[in-house]
């Protein structure tokens, strides 16, 4: 009985396993057409790729999330995430606190209670994806948690080098009071720094119960996830006009996608 229950767990994660994989490549497959589609000046179908985009790389961890530990654990880090992520949105736009003082643009049809829904959903698949990479950074070595907690958070907050300047200043989706990096005021990148090692504490230590989980994998999807969202926003800085954007988050991601990785087991 138990060799046939592994033998369905095992099944079930290889669904789960090339369901990411497909979502991945879909996310790829959606850049490459709207790169396509800027070349081609088709403005009209752009912010419907986008959507599209931001479904397919949240679809691509949280099914990786069910291979990697289960269905339940992975929907407990979806719902963990998506409400810590929305409720320091909700603080920020309403006090400041802790990124500093920004508002959505109001001309956006996407917000719920002031907050950009596209938002939290990115708050899990981040904070996902720099599980997996801390993971595989460290390994299964026992190392205190707080060097876990400490990667996770640099990993995530590093996309935002690049991601917060071409939102805010090059597409307008929200707007800074004041800002020192590019528009972007320096305790944004502390508050992303917070809310990351919440996120990530909540992951490792509520959820996960301290386990550092690692499989093998043909494709790393995770990193190759993380190395999309890279392309992604360079792309992105091309497309508002500011390619200078791109280069913190280069320097800032390249290091984790190309550090040398512990074994998985």
């Amino acid at each position: 009985m138990q060799r046939i229950f592994q033998s369905k767990r095992t099944n079930y994660q290889k669904i789960f396993y090339n369901g990411s994989l497909s979502a991945l490549v879909f996310s790829y497959f959606l850049l490459g057409t709207e790169i396509w589609a800027y070349i081609n000046s088709w403005a009209n179908v752009i912010f419907g790729l986008r959507i599209s985009a931001v479904a397919a790389v949240v679809a691509t961890a949280l099914l990786h999330s069910f291979y990697l530990v289960n269905v339940k654990k992975g929907l407990m880090i979806l719902c963990s995430s998506l409400t810590i992520g929305f409720f320091m949105e909700i603080v920020g736009v309403t006090t400041g606190f802790p990124f500093g003082g920004y508002i959505y643009n109001k001309s956006l049809f996407l917000l719920f209670n002031k907050v950009f829904i596209g938002v939290p959903p990115m708050w899990f698949t981040l904070g996902y994806i720099a599980l997996n990479i801390t993971n595989e950074l460290l390994g299964g070595e026992k190392k205190p948690l707080i060097y876990f907690l400490v990667i996770d958070s640099f990993c995530l907050t590093s996309w935002d080098l690049t991601m917060d300047p071409v939102m805010s200043t090059g597409l307008h989706t929200w707007t800074w009071v004041k800002g020192e990096f590019f528009g972007v005021p320096l305790t944004n990148f502390v508050g992303w720094t917070f809310t990351g090692l919440i996120i990530s504490f909540m992951n490792r230590v509520v959820i996960l119960h301290g386990k550092r989980e690692t499989k093998k994998e043909k494709i790393d999807v995770m990193l190759y996830l993380y190395l999309y969202l890279l392309v992604y926003f360079v792309y992105l800085s091309i497309y508002c006009h500011h390619p200078e954007f791109a280069v913190p988050g280069i320097f800032a991601m390249v290091p984790y996608l190309l550090l040398p990785k512990k074994k998985k087991t």
